[in-house]
């Protein structure tokens, strides 16, 4: 005799309790790619830029020091060197401070069912890509697929929509922001549009790696994220919830 499938609340909870089980065996996602690590630490995509051409720059004066060390000893190549420890030592920071939250995000980041509400187009089909998008993701305890699709698909509609309620336009903007700077930060959605008070927006790359397929197939999906921050999510890897069910 079949066993009855469980309620679309309690899969939630056996998935989270599987990807909790495995801590730090099985496969993950990386990074966010971006992090909030409280106290008004941020590190966004800007943040990560900033730190890859400091690191640049070390490189590229080591070079230059290099090169001025075969003609003089004088005080130019005293210069650059200073410049290149200097650089050289704030990369390093900089990277450490990223890597450190990174791993504490590795540890508080727990499992959270998704729903889809946009995708890069490129990510409909398979192929390499990694792209941004927008998942509505539910921190609560009850989660609702049937209303957890309703609400996306409704959220999704406001993109392009001229007039919107007032207290939705937030909603709207975010969207199209979103879609013009793929920020990866989050936003609450409204009680009365959303039905709970744990229902937000949640910006986040599509790795292929951590898809079923490869590719956007389904409007439900689970996410590696954490409550209560101003920072993207990653997909979960699909082991974690496809074998389940």
């Amino acid at each position: 005799m079949p066993q009855p499938q469980p309620d679309f609340a309690t899969f939630c909870r056996q998935v989270q309790e599987r990807h909790a089980a495995a801590g730090r065996e099985r496969a993950r996602p990386e990074y966010p790619f971006c992090l909030d690590g409280g106290n008004g630490v941020r590190i966004d995509a800007m943040a990560q830029m900033r730190t890859t051409l400091i690191g640049l720059g070390a490189i590229l004066l080591g070079i230059a020091a290099a090169i001025t060390a075969i003609f003089t000893f004088g005080l130019v190549l005293q210069v650059l060197a200073v410049l290149v420890v200097l650089l050289g030592g704030l990369w390093l920071v900089r990277n450490a401070a990223a890597k450190k939250l990174g791993e504490v995000w590795q540890r508080e980041a727990a499992a959270y069912p998704a729903a889809l509400v946009m995708a890069h187009g490129s990510l409909h089909e398979p192929g390499p890509s990694v792209a941004p998008g927008v998942m509505l993701v539910d921190f609560g305890m009850a989660p609702d697929a049937d209303r957890m699709q309703r609400v996306a698909k409704a959220v999704y509609e406001f993109a392009d929509a001229d007039h919107v309620p007032v207290a939705h336009a937030p909603v709207r903007d975010w969207l199209r922001l979103g879609m013009q700077r793929a920020r990866f930060d989050r936003l609450q959605v409204p009680r009365d549009l959303a039905g709970n008070d744990t229902s937000w927006l949640v910006s986040l790359r599509f790795d292929r790696k951590m898809m079923p397929n490869g590719h956007v197939d389904r409007s439900l999906w689970f996410v590696k994220a954490r409550p209560g921050r101003d920072e993207s999510a990653e997909l979960l890897p699909h082991a974690f919830w496809t074998d389940a069910g």
